[in-house]
């Protein structure tokens, strides 16, 4: 499994440069190869995995997020789980996950849907 960040209309990748100004990098980044090697798809479906959750399905896919400490990546996947894409990160402060950024990581998702097959 392949994880890769989602790009917007403008050609920017939005969690690629969340993770760069970030002072966890190093510790985000470690997950993120963490769960690349773990097969990331595996430790969804068999439900292990606490830090993940589903959040929304819209436009015939399927938005999901995962917690690393105070940070929030949204992310959605090809159809064969073969690579997920990371649409969207922010520093959650509340316990629900903030409508304005379920629409910000759904826009890039949108954007993908029209090039890939997502689930």
């Amino acid at each position: 499994m392949e994880i890769e960040f989602g790009e917007d209309s403008n050609g920017t990748k939005p969690v690629s440069d969340f993770i760069k100004k970030s002072n966890r990098r190093e510790s985000i980044l470690k997950k993120l190869e963490l769960y690349e090697k773990q097969a990331l798809v595996n430790l969804l479906k068999s439900g292990v995995a606490e830090e993940f959750k589903w959040v929304k399905s819209k436009n015939g896919f399927s938005l999901y997020e995962f917690k690393p400490g105070p940070n929030r990546f949204l992310f959605v996947a090809l159809d064969s789980w073969e690579k997920i894409f990371l649409v969207h990160a922010f520093i959650k402060k509340t316990n629900k996950t903030p409508q304005k950024e379920i629409n910000k990581a759904l826009y890039i998702a949108f954007l993908l849907s029209k090039k890939y097959k997502l689930r």
